[in-house]
């Protein structure tokens, strides 16, 4: 389906904030009522009415709950969806369907619970990977409101990992037969000038014949072109160089690069075995992504996964049991089919969002003003880059948290919510006088933008488009441009242009630090090489995927002074930035993700400002406890009934990767509900809006939950010297 997008920035009349000219809109795979078949209305109703014995009609409706879990999770879809995230889980669940529904036991409680908890996130979750909810990219333009054509998927994608497609450098580098001709290189972390070599230990000097032997590995000569396999010897197990081919990080496809080496060598056995592995690997990928169903999809991957081991050498599955881990070789992106256009009308109902960016913004530059001092004592002693950068990591989350605390207390000041409230509602004008935020630029240059997740709470399309809604804020990734992910421009339909809109060169320039070889599963999070003013600094093994001119070593960079400007340089002194844009990763670490001046005490109200809930209403609490069966329902539901929540609601665990959501009529999930508390002392909550009769968005027969990612930039980007 034909998009167009604006090559610039999207504004309204008045607002001072820009967007970005497109949004990911994140989804449910699966429409939410989907959930409603296992709930237990006639016990919770009895409950309510002080039913003294309602075992045996608890008996019955947990019975019809466990059969509709049964009957769910056995759709083809939804086994599709599980297999792909956990082929491992999978597989428990299709137990379930072994025999007729009997009473439970303890294998049964522990399948049936792995299986509702997949299904709350295929049904109540917005999501961003494709085998959770596939997603779409809306347009940022136009007048209007909101305006949605088309239905259904449109494109599936499949990707590998890049810890695979090392995994598969590694097993060439030790094939004898390449030995040769392989590359070798030298550690990013090395900068060398002569027979000097500076590193994070310091400054090494090399005899002449060390020194031009580690010159040569530029990743661009062969072994057998160095021609010196004892100096190369050395500088390896000195760990200076690496012969391993290169899988740069930062791009989607780690692939390619390795495919184009093998093509590259000498014609000989060893290029036609591994062209031809490669070749198998790239195709058995395409059989997977054009596979449909759940027993086509099972025997796709499990014929690229065979491919894999076969060349590899090693499983392709790794870190069980972990989120973000990127446990399979590979995972499945897709977009659905349809056109959305976000205009003009709905980014003027989110003006009062630009209250709570100036205040972060005030809040980095506050950060940045204590912080000076501390870093211009460094930079006048010319530290490297390196070391700053280590010594930050010490000090400035705690700075970042105590700078944050001055905001909170005048947002709680400015909301002035009354005891035992459960909404307050004001207007932008009326915090912004009380909340007195300054006109200051950015402290940092990633403080300049700001990336909200929002809903909105409208029962279908029609009353959408005629503006009868409120706009819910979910997450705040503050100071992140969220939509620069190569993961979240995967599936764009013009993803260079998006990448370039994404880093403007009026808010460059970026320096960005490589991922360790120990966070490879997080190299797709990198800003997109394509921004023309982004630099990167070379910290371990692979390099990143960005033109060579852009790839500083990290012992390449010291810091220092113009005038009274903090800077860092090469040491060469053909690259001058400003050194908030070398320190903005440290920054935005420190910081954390969702820094919104939350209400602090065991209950916040609903914050609704202009017709945009800032903030949900939200219980921070003493876990419940209670036992299984009927007498944990019955607890569990008066525990809720006393704290005021609504039937559904997200319980947020310490021990929990991802919130989960809680239907007080659903046995099932209530059970999960009991298994949290038991292992945990606080719990959050937080209230589900919008609700399950406020969804817009068609999908799958019906209506699914959906969220706007979109990203805002600062009229104020604070831009420095610059040489180089």
């Amino acid at each position: 389906m034909e998009r167009p997008w604006l090559p610039h920035h999207r504004g309204v009349p008045g607002a001072t904030w820009r967007y970005l000219p497109w949004a990911i809109v994140r989804m449910a795979g699966f429409r939410f009522d989907r959930l409603l078949p296992l709930a237990a209305p006639r016990t919770a109703s009895a409950l309510d009415a002080g039913v003294a014995d309602a075992q045996a009609l608890f008996e019955e409706e947990l019975t019809s709950a466990r059969a509709a879990l049964r009957a769910a999770v056995s759709d083809a879809r939804v086994v599709e969806a599980i297999g792909w995230s956990s082929p491992a889980a999978l597989e428990g669940i299709q137990r379930l369907h072994d025999g007729p529904l009997r009473r439970r036991n303890k294998r049964d409680r522990q399948r049936e619970a792995t299986a509702v908890m997949f299904l709350q996130r295929l049904c109540a979750k917005n999501d961003t990977i494709g085998f959770f909810g596939p997603r779409d990219v809306a347009g940022v333009e136009g007048p209007g409101m909101v305006h949605v054509q088309g239905s259904g998927e449109e494109e599936r994608e499949v990707f590998l990992e890049h810890w695979a497609i090392a995994a598969l450098a590694e097993a060439m580098e030790a094939d004898p037969a390449l030995s040769q001709q392989l590359r070798p290189r030298r550690s990013g972390r090395l900068y060398q000038m002569g027979t000097r070599v500076w590193h994070p230990g310091g400054l090494s000097v090399l005899d002449e014949r060390t020194a031009r032997v580690l010159a040569a590995c530029d990743g661009q000569r062969t072994v057998a072109e160095i021609q010196d396999d004892d100096a190369l010897g050395r500088l390896e197990r000195a760990g200076l160089l690496r012969r391993t081919p290169v899988v740069p990080t930062c791009t989607l496809k780690p692939e390619a690069p390795l495919r184009a080496f093998a093509r590259g060598l000498p014609a000989n056995p060893a290029r036609e075995r591994w062209t031809a592995a490669l070749d198998a690997l790239e195709q058995a990928r395409i059989d997977l992504r054009d596979a449909r169903g759940p027993e086509a999809v099972d025997a796709a991957r499990g014929a690229l996964f065979s491919c894999f081991t076969r060349h590899a050498g090693r499983s392709a599955t790794r870190g069980g049991g972990q989120v973000y881990e990127g446990r399979q070789i590979c995972w499945m992106d897709a977009r659905r089919d349809l056109s959305i256009r976000l205009g003009d009308a709905l980014l003027a109902r989110l003006a009062p969002l630009a209250l709570v960016y100036d205040t972060l913004v005030a809040f980095s530059a506050d950060v940045w003003a204590q912080a000076r001092p501390r870093l211009a004592e460094a930079c006048a002693r010319g530290v490297p880059l390196a070391t700053l950068l280590a010594d930050c990591a010490t000090w400035l989350p705690a700075l970042c948290a105590e700078g944050l605390t001055p905001w909170q207390d005048a947002w709680r000041r400015a909301v002035d919510p009354q005891p035992g409230a459960r909404r307050v509602t004001c207007t932008a004008r009326q915090l912004a006088g009380r909340l007195s935020i300054p006109e200051v630029a950015p402290g940092w240059p990633s403080a300049g933008f700001m990336s909200p997740d929002v809903m909105l709470t409208a029962p279908d399309l029609a009353a959408l488009q005629r503006g009868a809604f409120e706009v819910v804020v979910g997450e705040l990734h503050a100071h992140r441009n969220m939509l620069a992910y190569p993961v979240a421009l995967a599936l764009h339909p013009a993803a260079r242009a998006a990448a370039s809109a994404a880093f403007a060169k009026d808010h460059g320039p970026f320096l960005r630090q490589n991922v360790s070889r120990a966070g490879m599963m997080r190299a797709t999070r990198f800003v997109p090489p394509e921004c023309p003013e982004l630099y990167m600094v070379d910290r371990d093994w692979p390099p990143p995927h960005v033109p060579a001119e852009r790839l500083l070593a990290e012992a390449e960079l010291v810091t220092g002074q113009i005038g009274d400007a903090l800077i860092v340089q090469t040491r060469d002194g053909r690259l001058t930035l400003p050194l908030r844009v070398a320190l903005d990763g440290a920054f935005v670490s420190a910081c954390g993700v969702n820094q919104f001046p939350t209400l602090p005490g065991p209950h916040a109200p609903r914050v609704t400002v202009d017709g945009v809930v800032l903030a949900r209403e939200t219980w921070r609490v003493p876990a419940p406890r209670a036992s299984r069966g009927l007498d944990a329902f019955r607890a569990l539901r008066l525990w809720a009934r006393d704290l005021g929540l609504p039937r559904f609601f997200f319980v947020s665990s310490p021990l929990e990767a991802k919130p989960f959501l809680v239907d007080q009529d659903n046995p099932l999930l209530v059970e999960a509900l009991a298994r949290a508390a038991r292992k945990t002392e606080r719990l959050t909550l937080s209230e589900m809006l919008p609700g399950p009769d406020q969804l817009w968005l068609p999908g799958d027969g019906g209506a699914v939950t959906c969220e706007l990612r979109l990203c805002a930039l600062s009229p104020r980007i604070r831009r420095g010297p610059r040489s180089g």
